[in-house]
């Protein structure tokens, strides 16, 4: 192992995170450079000031502080990031199409009815068929993008009130 190598692994060293291999290979080289043996002393006097420091306990609130902090600051950003700004337009614009789709033909369906002359039962399921069969393409797509926006909605809900709660 070279210095610079060394040097980025004494850390690690001294918090026992090293492999077997990486540790013996860091004594070996520590106990052959001064350099390196000088910049370990250094770090395991200063690795064992600081655990000899008086540990003083967090005000009370400082989890809930630091946690509301980030959650607002995620919010912040989610809510104006372009992903979002696009995807909420997308998804309006889906719940106004599926609307669309499922509302439009069944109005006409409604309005048309009285064009049909329904003399007998057989002429109404014939007109009643042929206009199902022309709205029933709207209603399938129109109800496909209603669920699909809301979907995207609850998924969106859902993963705010995840990001809300507390870890």
């Amino acid at each position: 192992m070279n210095c610079l190598i060394v040097q980025k692994l004494l850390q690690l060293y001294l918090d026992h995170a090293l492999d077997s291999v990486e540790r013996g290979s860091v004594e070996r080289h520590v106990a052959s450079c001064g350099m390196c043996r000088a910049e370990f002393v250094r770090l395991e006097r200063t690795v064992l000031a600081v655990e000899s420091l008086a540990r003083l306990p967090a005000p009370g609130t400082l989890y809930l502080r630091t946690m509301a902090q980030v959650r607002a600051e995620h919010r912040s950003k989610q809510a104006s990031s372009p992903r979002y700004i696009a995807l909420s337009g997308l998804t309006a614009a889906a719940a106004f199409a599926g609307l669309a789709l499922i509302l439009i033909p069944l109005m006409d369906l409604v309005f048309n009815l009285g064009d049909f002359i329904l003399d007998s039962p057989a002429t109404m399921l014939e007109a009643l068929l042929a206009m199902s069969v022309s709205v029933e393409a709207s209603l399938v797509a129109g109800s496909a993008l209603l669920l699909t926006a809301g979907s995207a909605a609850v998924l969106e809900l859902v993963k705010r009130e995840q990001a809300s709660q507390p870890v």
